[in-house]
């Protein structure tokens, strides 16, 4: 789950919310900053990151199925 905050009046978002329920962890980063929206970045890219994993896991067994 991505969830974006501070957005309803069109200004920069206030908070993110990367959550893997696969892997029971959250995180949260304001990115009121530059190095904490790199923060944030490298968050959203390691949950992606995973998410990828997943499906080349998933993939490779489809495969071997059909």
């Amino acid at each position: 789950m991505l969830t974006f905050s501070g957005l309803t009046d069109g200004s920069s978002p206030a908070a993110i919310i990367v959550s893997l329920e696969q892997f029971e962890a959250v995180v949260t980063t304001a990115i009121t900053t530059a190095s904490k929206a790199t923060i944030s970045l490298q968050v959203i890219d390691n949950a992606l990151t995973q998410v990828n994993l997943q499906r080349a896991t998933y993939g490779a067994v489809m495969n071997r199925l059909e």
